[in-house]
């Protein structure tokens, strides 16, 4: 079986074109297209890197994202949420929020906000808990529950 001369070139000629596309790329002389900060960080190498040994931070204290009135502020307005009216002694004591955080005790008894220590009706608050809380007038020392 022989093959004819068409044949052979066929053959051949896609190696033929390969091996001078090879020889004529190896002789032009391309730019770069890297840029020079480019061309740096090619060169990049891992090992020239000195890495700091870094301590982690201890946090002595974080702080609460919502701000509550310190217990030594005296701003707190004591007047009543409805409005400005005058209790008598004789109703009986409501409360609406009791509220404890961060060593803070404040609650609302008959639209007041009150703080452990404060006079209201001339019954002293001795004591706010999370459920009741302790008054005490002249007659004696009376617990109130939250409703």
């Amino acid at each position: 079986m022989q093959f004819e001369k068409n044949q052979i070139t066929f053959i051949a000629l896609p190696f033929i074109l390969i091996f001078f596309s090879i020889i004529i790329s190896s002789l032009v002389k391309f730019k770069p297209v890297l840029s020079p900060t480019e061309r740096e960080l090619s060169r990049f190498s891992y090992e020239k890197l000195q890495l700091i040994d870094k301590q982690p931070l201890q946090v002595m204290k974080l702080n609460s994202p919502i701000k509550m009135p310190d217990r030594s502020q005296k701003d707190i307005l004591r007047v009543p949420i409805s409005g400005t009216e005058i209790y008598n002694e004789i109703e009986a004591k409501k409360i609406s929020l009791i509220l404890i955080s961060d060593g803070l005790k404040m609650a609302i008894i008959d639209g007041t906000v009150v703080n452990e220590g404060d006079v209201i009706n001339d019954c002293r608050i001795v004591k706010i808990e999370k459920d009741k809380i302790l008054l005490k007038d002249q007659a004696g020392e009376e617990w109130i529950k939250i409703e």
